[in-house]
């Protein structure tokens, strides 16, 4: 009689069975790393579209913020030559040109001699990382008004860890005070020091071929130009993942209505008349910044009202609510995210001006 050994074994469906258990476990971990890396994609997309919008608040916001620190009322006109020159909103490109010191430095005297001021000052003051190499004037504020300073050399500006020390040979203008007065007395600690205004001009294109916002500023006699912003898009380059296809920007203008003050916001497209510049107390803007570098589930579209809609300042109203921006207008949109920004400043230098030249 022979000895028969027996040898336990999967069968062929138990080995299916097992496959197909394991091919589905492998799966839904890929499923799940997949769906963090978007996760994780999203939201570096998301971070850098944010910080590059927030770039562009916060230097329009800025140097809108500082329109009029430099101005004295005798600027406050309207022959396109004072603090707001230029208003353009009515055709496709918007303009908006103004005078602002932003970039020069805004600081404080921290220490001030007691030398007359017919003799000269040497000032002390904060924030050395505020100069730069090719400035040749100051403004100095008191309580008195404004006082531009005559040129100055780099060799008469010293920088130190502690601060800059500046050299003033004198004022233009009307001096600040008389020779017995001491710098001290005119420009205690504490005075407001700025650097010179510069000529911005803000410009928005919507054109898809050729969509820009740019921030271009000069100095006066229109020397040392530069860009501040530029933020632009060509269709025919494929590295462009950003496109800003809606900005709006509004003034507030307040004026009497008979014994009552009325306000009201300015919105594009307003014939702004010379005279009506010096009603304009604040600026509100915002726009659409559009990145195709994440698409947007289309879903199901039923019409173009079915699609994402942005607002920027006001509450959607409508189908035509001019503050914003649905994907029905550029083509293949549901490529992009979108994101909206918006930011209100309110001009103080220049609405104290405003009341200060009894307008």
């Amino acid at each position: 009689m022979k000895k028969v050994n027996c040898f336990k074994a999967f069968t062929i469906i138990e080995l299916m069975v097992s496959i197909f258990i394991t091919i589905t476990i492998i799966a839904s971990f890929y499923k799940l790393y997949e769906a963090s890396l978007r996760t994780e994609r999203s939201a570096s997309i998301r971070v850098a579209e944010n910080l590059m919008g927030e770039q562009i608040l916060d230097s329009l916001s800025e140097s809108f913020r500082l329109i009029g620190l430099n101005s004295v009322a005798s600027d406050f006109r309207d022959d396109g030559n004072g603090i707001i020159r230029k208003i353009d909103t009515e055709q496709s490109i918007m303009e908006f040109e103004y005078l602002s010191p932003f970039g020069s430095p805004v600081t404080k005297v921290a220490v001030s001699p007691s030398t007359p001021i017919s003799d000269g000052c040497e000032f002390k003051l904060f924030n050395s990382a505020s100069f730069y190499k090719s400035i040749d004037k100051l403004y100095f504020h008191n309580q008195n008004g404004l006082y531009e300073t005559s040129q100055i050399s780099s060799s008469n500006v010293t920088y130190g860890e502690d601060g800059v020390t500046v050299k003033v040979s004198g004022f233009n203008g009307t001096a600040p005070g008389s020779g017995s007065d001491t710098c001290r007395d005119v420009f205690p600690v504490g005075s407001l020091v700025t650097g010179e205004d510069f000529i911005y001009n803000l410009k928005y294109n919507p054109s898809l071929s050729d969509n820009y916002l740019k921030l271009d500023y000069k100095k006066k006699d229109n020397s040392g130009e530069g860009n501040l912003i530029n933020f632009s898009y060509k269709s025919n380059k494929s590295d462009n993942f950003y496109i800003m296809p809606k900005f709006v920007i509004e003034f507030l203008g307040e004026w009497e209505c008979g014994k009552d003050i009325c306000r009201k916001w300015l919105p594009n497209g307003t014939d702004y008349p010379k005279d009506h510049i010096k009603d304009i107390v604040a600026v509100r803007f915002g726009f659409v910044l559009l990145s195709k570098k994440e698409r947007i589930s289309k879903g199901d579209k039923g019409s173009t009202s079915d699609m994402p809609r942005y607002c920027i300042f006001s509450v959607d109203t409508g189908s035509n609510n001019k503050y914003c921006y649905q994907f029905d207008n550029l083509k293949n949109s549901l490529s992009y995210t979108a994101s909206v920004f918006s930011r209100v400043v309110y001009l103080s230098n220049y609405r104290y001006l405003k009341d200060h030249a009894g307008n």
